[in-house]
């Protein structure tokens, strides 16, 4: 072999030899099975008040609510249906971009909102 060039596997591919590989020290570190409990074990989760506050959506009816509020406030002609999700979002203490998951549904809430706006006027 010539010096410097690695080993190959039965596939051609290079390979490092395992004293390379093995670090002294830090197998020690690998936790047992028993430190890290059954696979099947949820991650822990991030419990921090402001993380929690950040994905509380309200419920629909309150959301609805918020949202017909918004647009009754609102220059409807030139809000486009993207700057009233972000003002609802600014409205619930949302983060940006957490409606955006909604986003046909709460378009279909602006339409139904001006549907009756209209009808209204045509009374």
């Amino acid at each position: 072999a010539v010096p410097g060039d690695l080993p190959h596997d039965e596939r051609g591919k290079r390979t490092l030899p395992l004293h390379i590989l093995h670090l002294p020290g830090t197998m020690s570190e690998v936790p047992t099975e028993e430190e890290l409990g059954p696979l099947t074990e949820s991650a822990p989760v991030d419990t921090a008040p402001e993380a929690a506050e950040a994905s509380a959506i309200p419920a629909d009816d309150k959301l609805k609510e918020k949202l017909r509020t918004l647009l009754a406030e609102a220059n409807l002609e030139e809000m486009s249906k993207r700057a009233v999700r972000r003002k609802l979002e600014e409205n619930c203490e949302l983060k940006e971009g957490d409606l955006d998951g909604r986003k046909k549904e709460i378009g279909d809430w602006v339409d139904e909102y001006i549907k009756e706006q209209d009808d209204k006027e045509e009374e």
